[in-house]
């Protein structure tokens, strides 16, 4: 069954960190199934620690055990606002699953958005630099 867990707790950075799982704010997460999980870690000066982690294997996990993503979208699903977590300095387009741009951005760490103003459904987002991608949804 789906009895897997995830808790996090964080060290070093400024507490108090705020704490995502697959979008959802807390630092735990019960009821899982095996699968891979997105993780993000946000101290008080914005600094970020994203990473994937994988329900159902058999050690507890390091964040220094896994690979580094360049983004991250919290919450994803959304109603149009969430908010988008990077390294440093990122340059992202966020598309249409039909290829047309939709929204340009440039920022640095961390930008609010609203794209209350498109249709809902699911869009892609792709950083420049570094060719991650990334679904959008909005519902």
């Amino acid at each position: 069954g789906c009895d897997g867990a995830i808790r996090l707790d964080a060290m070093g950075g400024i507490a108090p960190y705020t704490y995502y799982i697959n979008g959802i704010e807390g630092n735990e997460l019960g009821s899982l199934c095996t699968g891979s999980y997105d993780v993000i870690v946000l101290d008080a000066n914005g600094c970020i620690k994203m990473l994937t982690i994988e329900v159902g294997s058999p050690a507890a996990a390091s964040v220094d055990d896994y690979e580094q993503h360049s983004f991250a979208v919290v919450p994803n699903p959304s109603d149009g606002h969430f908010t988008v977590f990077t390294k440093g300095n990122s340059h992202l387009r966020v598309y249409s699953v039909t290829g047309q741009i939709v929204k340009e951005l440039k920022f640095t760490k961390s930008s609010a958005i609203d794209m209350t103003d498109v249709d809902k459904g699911v869009y892609i987002l792709r950083d420049m630099e570094t060719g991650d991608i990334s679904e959008i949804v909005l519902i």
